[in-house]
């Protein structure tokens, strides 16, 4: 009696194996409308000690945002420097996910939590 058989039952004696692996990322499967504009909610505002960049955490409700993004509220705008999620190696953020961004040209008395803020690619 073989390996096979007494893993799989009598009468197999032969088995197909895939010839690679498919990997699939969560952050692959979230699904977002692509034709829509960016939109993220700020849940919280930080800034880090000895630097005058704002950090934001929110939820993003539409679309897709990544870096160099340009985001506006009212009339000031700032750009996306970097985006941190859950899921490593993830630069950018899709509807649905809790993310964090640092951000450039921002005040942290420029924004409160509960701002939606619209994103759009700027000029660089």
């Amino acid at each position: 009696m073989g390996l096979v058989s007494l893993t799989f039952g009598e009468g197999r004696n032969s088995f197909s194996v895939k010839p690679y692996i498919e990997v699939i990322r969560p952050e692959d499967v979230i699904e977002y409308d692509a034709t829509s504009e960016p939109k993220f909610e700020v849940v919280k505002v930080s800034t880090f000690y000895g630097s005058d960049e704002v950090y934001l955490v929110g939820k993003v409700i539409a679309g897709k945002i990544e870096p160099r993004m340009q985001g506006c509220i009212g009339e000031k705008t700032f750009r996306v420097e970097e985006i941190n999620s859950k899921y490593p190696k993830c630069t950018y953020a899709k509807q649905g996910m809790t993310v964090g961004m640092s951000t450039q040209g921002l005040c942290k008395d420029d924004i409160q939590p509960g701002t939606v803020i619209s994103f759009s690619f700027g000029k660089q």
